[in-house]
């Protein structure tokens, strides 16, 4: 299930930054579509050109987090249906000109403060005992106990992710 969703999500990631490219590209008169791009070097003016120049259709600047994703769906898109398959966009070695856009551009909104993770807000009190005292919470029960002992391990033992399935009994001692 976790693989669809992720396919699912990777596929309209791809489907929307490959629309912004075309459109892009269409606005500023190129013909054809990425895909009919026939050579390495064209490629890589064709997408400077687009990583220094793209905003939002508000104007707004993209965030640094847009901008890698952008840059990473638009290289699964060329790799799978670019007449000149497989480039690696993302090697720097490559396609230099294409990383010291992307690098430059990354520089410029972080230093602008589009580059910055906003933290999450800690936990109230009230909030873990909200929480724990949650009726789905009580160990009374199989799922129950299971998210019982998922929320102690995330929220006491801090582990994340895979973690939680690579606990042994053998590991803990009561």
């Amino acid at each position: 299930m976790q693989t669809a969703a992720r396919g699912k999500a990777t596929h309209n990631s791809t489907s929307t930054w490959i629309n912004v490219l075309e459109t892009f590209r269409k606005d500023i008169g190129l013909p054809g579509k990425i895909d009919d791009v026939n050579s390495k070097e064209e490629l890589e003016r064709q997408l400077v050109l687009f990583f220094v120049s793209c905003k939002q259709q508000n104007g707004a600047e993209y965030s640094v987090q847009s901008i890698k994703l952008a840059r990473f769906a638009i290289a699964r898109h060329i790799n799978t249906y670019s007449k000149i398959r497989p480039q690696e966009i993302t090697n720097k070695n490559i396609y230099s000109e294409l990383y010291n856009a992307i690098t430059g551009k990354i520089k410029l909104l972080t230093d602008q403060g589009l580059g910055e993770i906003h933290d999450a807000d800690a936990f109230t009190q009230d909030e873990i005992r909200k929480i724990i005292n949650h009726p789905t919470m009580q160990p009374d029960s199989p799922k129950g106990l299971i998210r019982c002992i998922f929320w102690h391990n995330a929220f006491e033992l801090a582990l994340q992710g895979g973690e939680h399935y690579n606990l042994n009994s053998k590991d803990t001692t009561i």
